[in-house]
């Protein structure tokens, strides 16, 4: 009795290994969905911090738009591919759009008319003074925009990002930030 005990345990044991060891093989193993899973790009583009202008800053601009702060962005590439993005053909900052809106509610109500449909830069990113620049895998680019301050707005800030010349571009929305105010 003891041994048919010893023995059916140790094919119980032996059936549980075999079935672990199968599942870590198919998860480990690479197959052609998973590899194409794997090589979808993971782009980001995130609000990285805020800062008052300096007297001296403020002072390069007429303040007819009321700059008083700059907010830092980074556009991440972690993927294993090169991705474009748009940027002036001046300085390698990613450019887009500011969106803006009412705090706390759903609906952005600041979309530049020229922009045509969704996910296209409009006219004012065109010509000369842009530029498509290379964003290596695994790598990140950062940039300040200026902006105004409001205390019951909160905005976010896009860019545009490609494979490569031949394909279609997205437009990719930072994370929702409410500026600083209250200086």
């Amino acid at each position: 009795m003891m041994k048919r005990k010893s023995v059916s345990i140790f094919k119980f044991s032996l059936a549980c290994l075999v079935t672990i060891s199968f599942v870590i093989l198919q998860v480990l193993s690479p197959n052609k969905a998973g590899a194409k899973l794997m090589s979808k790009p993971t782009i980001k583009y995130t609000v990285v911090s805020q800062r008052w202008l300096t007297k001296e800053e403020i002072q390069k601009f007429e303040d007819a738009i009321g700059y008083k702060i700059a907010i830092k962005v980074r556009l991440t590439n972690d993927s294993d591919e090169n991705i474009e993005y748009l940027s002036s053909s001046i300085h390698s900052r990613p450019l887009g759009y500011r969106w803006e809106r009412k705090i706390g509610a759903k609906d952005w109500y600041f979309t530049p008319p020229s922009r045509g449909r969704d996910g296209v830069p409009g006219i004012e990113f065109t010509g000369i003074g842009y530029a498509w620049r290379v964003l290596p895998p695994h790598s990140s680019v950062e940039g300040e925009v200026l902006s105004y301050t409001s205390k019951d707005e909160e905005f976010a800030f896009s860019t545009f990002v490609r494979n490569n010349p031949e394909d279609s571009m997205c437009e990719i929305v930072s994370d929702v930030i409410r500026p600083l105010f209250d200086r």
